[in-house]
């Protein structure tokens, strides 16, 4: 058996202050590729408590993932 090589940006740090859907998009990816990803959230959206819809709450989830 191959050992897991490690991933590309593992013990890198990113903050991701970016608003909107294009910034959580872009912290998921780096996320993905082994960066730790911490996300500082506006006053708007830290005070979002739920989201309208099942999709939404879907979507929400697949973007804070690994986060």
């Amino acid at each position: 058996m191959h050992s897991a090589s490690p991933r590309p940006l593992a013990g890198i740090r990113v903050v991701e202050i970016a608003g909107g859907i294009a910034g959580a998009y872009c912290g998921r990816l780096l996320a993905d590729v082994g960066a730790s990803v911490t996300t500082l959230l506006g006053a708007a959206q830290a005070g979002r408590t739920s989201a309208e819809t099942d999709i939404d709450r879907l979507y929400d989830a697949y973007l804070a993932a690994g986060k």
